[in-house]
């Protein structure tokens, strides 16, 4: 499965639920809403986070961003 899957005007970023939890992931789209708007799905193994940037920034950007502040959440 792709892990960063980018669309017209969003992109979708797969996070392992076994590596990463909801809580988690809630606390990083709201601590995105300054610069895109996000919806939060779930599977059998992935919470699918659906962000659309809300200026003219790049969604892989965003996307990676995303990522690496989910990930330094965890340290803290």
């Amino acid at each position: 499965m792709e892990r960063i899957k980018i669309r017209k005007n969003k992109v979708i970023v797969n996070l392992n639920n076994q590596f990463y939890t909801k809580e988690l992931i809630q606390n990083s789209i709201r601590d995105f809403n300054n610069v895109c708007s996000a919806q939060l799905e779930e599977n059998k193994d992935y919470f699918l986070v659906i962000l659309r940037p809300k200026e003219n920034i790049p969604t892989k950007k965003i996307a990676l961003e995303f990522c690496n502040y989910c990930l330094g959440l965890m340290k803290c």
